[in-house]
């Protein structure tokens, strides 16, 4: 945990409806009479359900599943209103304040989910009905009622974490008749924005995807039943899913009416700001006014132009063609959002704007912005399927095709800025209103917030990596593909034409992305931190005591090395083990060279010449190599496991599944991914104020020691290392304990013991290093408080950094004959290594 929750608030009194007795009596028969009503209703549901054979079908079955849900969740919240009723019990302790609050929320991220699982079923039945029974089966209706429930479930944990960790010392009257999350975070007497914005996080991810999910579906249902020629073959159509329509409105009227209610009015005096603009002499002003003005009508020109080219020629009306043309409308739109404002300027020297104004400006900019970074790789993706898949490419560039990715653009630009703009708004603003800016951009806005803006921050930069870095990548990917088709080309002219068939296009992009990097690679301020160095404090021993643990650490870093490396050139050299699991072990070697040589020399460094000093640099670089290398071991193993399920559960066909090109493709996604958020990790954490000591009571950077000196709040930079942690260990976990899941169950079904024993053994190595691993990384993040000590935190660290390289190879390869035999060939030692 975080630390002890100091809240000394053990019970809430939920107020619930104050009124006259009476009136609580009357209340009490009400509330009973409705609750008996959802209960005799829904449980003549299920009984229907399930007794009626004609009635075991996909729809009936999520029918039986939202009525036990409703139970559920009325169970949940009615009965202690009951009590409160009639014997006045409104006390409620923080742990059941906790647990309603837990099952309140885990009910309603499964109905989301449930209730789009029910609109895919409709989908299918209306636009796929001779497909429905193949589709539909009982496997997959199983498959999504446990999917809705553990997924609502799931990210209901951490919200009620974050919750619980709010500390509650005033009031302890909820005004509320159950545990809801407003009126809880409303008694914390501490910053309480980390748990809003998780929640606000997790509510978008669990409410928004399925809501999405859910009008796909009708928008495919809604052409289908227009295709069909008759009016009553359109009414029978439709009837089939009104019900579900109606269920599904009322749900999410209700579920938005409740989240848009803000965080608490804005605070903030500011109604205006001032755009300070380009401040110089009256006459340069009137000349800037011309210049923009100029570049104004130009781009209104030049793109109009080629709009109306486009729209007028049947000879461009071709996909990339359609993209120039909504890229221009995209630039018309973009100026229109910025220039007049700044010519009124100029002009008239009016540089007030409303908040209003000012919100709205930001929201169109923000928005036409990452619309145009989608766009980008969509018509990078058109440049790829034209160079590398040309006999295909009018089968696979439709006019379909080309709407979808121009309406994902806009939908994906638009609908990130509603969230960034929302958390921008919502800080306070109470200061000077004067924007050193031509217009309102994200940081002179938030330079002018007179309360911790850490949220809006963090919201905007995880924001803005989905919505930069994932296009960019498919970017990148595209012209990848497409440079090696090019090179693949034999003459130097056809080379030509097919590089210059995008050569526009890669200079837009190169333009574009340079300029954001540099308009984002600007700080949020600088590091106010005074500390330059860090002083690894090591193992303070005496000085013979150092040498000894110089000799130690040197003989096991040498060891780490030559047996990694002697793995790497036996995989490499032998061909009989050139096979994917011995593919991942020579790329599990490689990582626990880099991994120890990342760490060990350092502390070689300091016991031998007491050298302990790093730079505040160099403990960043550290520590980024260092979660780097942890996460990638994370999806690494889980890849492995994979290999190993195919191995066992497909054994006929597993050549043909992990081929040479998946392997590759499963270690470079495994180092990708890892390094890629750890960039994000090791961001908020270098972003910490430092001014206090510089000694980390460590042998080397790790988060925690780290973030121990920070004399600044650091809440925003321990959430982010949660979220992501938990992304980039508990999905390969679940992956790998599923692998190992079916992996039991297939060998359970082998007949013969001995058969039953050789099975199980190939993977008994992979399994004690995960086992191995993931006991080390839970017993050194998860540990109670109890036995956090600092000398058991570098001891477990020591065993953790320096053992398990060790182990890893050992275990991996002292029973393996087949390795063992290559080895000794490859190191020439003959019999002797037996």
């Amino acid at each position: 945990m975080r630390g002890e929750n100091v809240t000394k608030v053990s019970t809430f009194i939920l107020l619930g409806f104050p009124t006259a007795p009476r009136l609580q009596y009357l209340l009490f028969l009400l509330f009973l009479l409705i609750y008996l009503f959802v209960l005799v209703e829904n449980l003549a549901i299920i009984l229907t359900v399930w007794s009626s054979a004609p009635l075991h079908r996909p729809m009936y079955y999520f029918l039986g599943s939202l009525s036990f849900l409703e139970i559920w969740y009325v169970s949940d919240i009615i009965p202690k209103m009951l009590d409160g009723f009639l014997l006045q019990r409104k006390r409620i302790s923080f742990i059941g304040c906790m647990t309603q609050l837990y099952f309140f929320s885990s009910l309603v991220c499964t109905e989301c989910v449930l209730l789009a699982s029910m609109a895919y079923d409709r989908y299918v039945a209306i636009c796929h009905p001779l497909r429905y029974q193949v589709i539909m089966t009982t496997g997959l209706c199983v498959q999504l009622v446990v999917f809705s429930f553990a997924s609502g479930f799931t990210i209901s944990v951490i919200k009620v974490y974050f919750i619980s960790s709010a500390t509650f010392c005033g009031s302890n009257v909820l005004n509320h008749f159950f545990c809801d999350i407003s009126p809880i975070l409303k008694l914390a007497c501490t910053d309480f924005s980390t748990a809003e914005l998780v929640d606000f996080i997790l509510a978008f991810i669990i409410l928004v995807f399925p809501l999405l999910a859910t009008i796909l579906s009708y928008g495919h249902i809604t052409l289908a039943v227009l295709r069909i020629p008759s009016a009553t073959g359109r009414w029978r159509a439709f009837s089939t899913c009104a019900s579900h329509l109606t269920v599904v409105t009322i749900f999410y009227t209700a579920l938005l009416f409740m989240c848009g209610r803000m965080r608490g009015e804005n605070v903030t005096k500011v109604s205006t700001f001032i755009l300070l603009g380009f401040p110089t002499a009256p006459r340069l002003q009137y000349l800037l006014f011309l210049l923009f003005l100029l570049a104004y009508l130009f781009v209104l020109v030049e793109n109009l132009a080629i709009i109306l080219t486009v729209w007028s020629s049947a000879s461009l009306h071709r996909p990339m063609y359609y993209f120039l043309g909504i890229m221009s409308t995209l630039e018309i739109w973009y100026v229109c959002d910025i220039i007049p404002k700044m010519l009124d300027g100029f002009l008239l020297q009016r540089k007030r704007i409303s908040f209003a104004g000012c919100m709205t400006q930001l929201y169109f900019f923000i928005s036409l912005v990452c619309t145009e970074c989608v766009l980008l790789a969509s018509m990078a993706y058109d440049r790829y399927v034209a160079i590398c898949h040309p006999l295909r490419y009018q089968v696979i560039m439709t006019t379909g095709l080309c709407v979808q990715l121009v309406v994902f653009s806009f939908a994906s630009g638009f609908t990130i800025s509603v969230i960034k703009v929302y958390f921008i708004s919502s800080a306070t603003f109470c200061g000077s209103n004067v924007l050193n800016h031509f217009f309102c951009d994200i940081s002179p806005i938030l330079k002018l917030a007179c309360t911790d803006f850490s949220t809006a921050e963090l919201v905007d930069f995880i924001l803005a990596f989905l919505i930069l870095v994932f296009p960019l990548l498919a970017t990148i990917l595209s012209y990848g593909h497409i440079t090696l088709a090019v090179l693949r080309i034999p003459s130097a002219t056809g080379r030509w034409r097919a590089f210059s068939t995008c050569a526009s296009h890669l200079t837009v992009v190169t333009i574009f992305y340079t300029a954001l990097l540099f308009m984002c690679g600007r700080m949020r301020g600088e590091n106010v931190t005074k500390v330059s160095t860090f002083i690894l404090l090591g193992f303070p021993t005496a000085p013979r005591l150092q040498y000894l643990l110089f000799l130690l650490f040197l003989l096991a870093y040498l060891f780490v090395l030559m047996e990694n490396l002697a793995i790497i050139l036996t995989v490499w050299s032998s061909s009989s083990l050139h096979r994917p699991m011995y593919y991942f072990l020579g790329s599990l070697s490689f990582l626990e060279i880099w991994y120890v040589s990342f760490l060990i020399p350092k502390m070689l460094d300091g016991f031998l010449l007491q050298r302990k000093r790093i730079s505040f640099a160099g403990c960043m670089t550290q520590l980024y190599f260092f979660i780097s290398l942890v996460c990638t071991e994370c999806v690494l193993l889980a890849s492995m496991a994979y290999a190993l399920f195919l191995a066992i559960c497909h054994p006929l066909r597993y050549q043909v599944i992990m081929t040479t090109g998946l392997c590759v493709q499963l270690v470079v996604f495994s180092f990708a991914s890892a390094f890629t958020v750890s960039v994000i990790k090791v961001y908020f954490i270098s972003s910490a104020t430092f001014c206090g000591s510089n000694v980390l009571n460590h042998f080397f950077c790790d988060i925690s020691p780290i973030l121990k000196l920070a004399c600044t709040d650091f809440s925003t930079a321990e959430l982010v290392d949660f979220i992501l942690a938990f992304i980039i260990l508990v999905f390969p976990l679940l992956a790998t304990i599923l692998s190992y899941g079916h992996i039991t169950l297939a060998v359970l079904r082998i007949p013969s013991a001995t058969g039953r024993w050789r099975a199980f053994s190939t993977c008994a190595s992979h399994l004690t290093v995960v086992t191995f691993f993931y006991v080390a990384m839970l017993f050194i993040y998860v540990r109670p408080q109890a036995i956090d000590t600092r000398s058991s935190n570098k001891l477990i660290s020591a065993v953790y950094t320096v053992l398990t390289p060790i182990l890893n190879p050992l275990i991996y390869c002292l029973r393996n004959k087949e390795f063992k035999d290559a080895m000794r060939r490859t190191l020439g030692l003959g019999t002797t290594f037996k």
